[in-house]
């Protein structure tokens, strides 16, 4: 995984140095990262449900039971 998204730039060389700091800066990068990654498979999700089906119009009655598709 690239440094950058999980928000270590620059030196990190010498963050690492400081163990203590260093596993706060991996976590919380992790932290943020999948909360985005995350975020966006509940976008997609989100957009893959709320699209209606093209094969069904509404006002189809089914001619077997006679219920109205959604």
């Amino acid at each position: 995984m690239n440094m950058r998204f999980i928000h270590i730039e620059g030196h990190w060389e010498r963050l690492a140095e400081g163990r203590v700091e260093w596993c706060k800066s991996i976590n919380g990068g992790y932290r943020i990262y999948d909360e985005a990654w995350l975020g966006a498979l509940a976008q997609k999700r989100l957009r893959r449900h709320t699209t209606g089906s093209s094969d069904c119009a509404e006002g189809f009655n089914c001619h077997i039971c006679g219920r109205e598709c959604r």
